[in-house]
């Protein structure tokens, strides 16, 4: 007997209940693939492998676990070359905390080492994009179509894989590359990624006017993570990083002027 048959077999011999549950979630799943391959094909991207609605995240921390393991390999076998003990760098972290509490809607993933190299990313979209919040963080949730929500989310998870293939030019001469990516502190990278991100999903609704739901649903996104992420900004970091950092961050408040309190508790 083959493994699908094995499989079905096994499927046809659950109480209909838990059957019908689980045949409920793959066709939801379906329609969300769907829903989401239709956003895909009216707004195509060269810098996307592939978009996938991930029903419980486990195929992104699934590659993530695979990324780690390829950073393993590499590492100790450069390591070795000079004898050393074999350590990873800690770039992605437990895989389960980086999804699921740093990435709770999407996430554009590409092997570290891969950035700036003009390689393609996937991206994963989460449950999480398909729920309708009322509360965020303390503030009323800007009402918003599915359609809506979700054009957001593609907008801003294309940012990070046009940054990916090409690079983050900031401007002034700043410029995160293949060269110098794996010298900057994984925190401000990820700021400045995760900013350039929602400074670019606040373009594409200004569109709408400022006063539209769908800009102040991303504005209240960006608020909420300079607010999750104010520690990092008051970090300690050498004057290299701190460079990035602070341009970042005026770049943030020449956009968004409401914020220059907010980034500057943060300094």
């Amino acid at each position: 007997m083959t493994l699908k048959e094995l499989v079905n077999k096994a499927s046809v011999c659950l109480p209909e209940s838990i059957r019908d549950k689980a045949n409920g979630k793959r066709e939801i799943a379906l329609e969300r693939q769907q829903h989401i391959d239709r956003f895909v094909q009216e707004n195509p991207s060269p810098y996307i492998s592939q978009v996938v609605y991930d029903s419980d995240k486990s195929l992104v921390i699934s590659l993530i676990e695979s990324f780690v393991a390829r950073q393993q390999k590499e590492q100790a076998a450069k390591l070795s070359q000079n004898g050393l003990k074999h350590k990873v760098s800690g770039r992605y972290g437990n895989s389960n905390r980086f999804i699921r509490e740093t990435h709770p809607i999407a996430s554009t993933l590409q092997y570290f080492n891969d950035f700036a190299r003009g390689l393609k990313s996937d991206i994963f979209i989460f449950p999480e994009a398909y729920k309708k919040e009322s509360k965020f963080m303390g503030s009323e949730v800007p009402k918003i179509s599915q359609d809506g929500k979700l054009r957001l989310v593609l907008c801003h998870e294309y940012s990070h894989t046009e940054d990916n293939y090409r690079g983050m030019d900031l401007g002034n001469g700043l410029i995160i590359d293949r060269l110098n990516w794996d010298v900057i502190h994984p925190s401000v990278a990820n700021f400045i990624g995760e900013t350039r991100a929602y400074l670019n999903q606040l373009e594409f609704s200004r569109q709408f006017g400022k006063d539209s739901q769908v800009y102040q649903y991303s504005l209240l996104c960006l608020r909420a993570f300079l607010l999750s992420n104010a520690h990092i900004t008051a970090m300690s970091f050498n004057p290299y990083e701190r460079r990035f950092l602070d341009y970042q961050k005026s770049r943030i408040i020449e956009v968004c002027p409401e914020f220059k309190s907010l980034l500057a508790k943060s300094s």
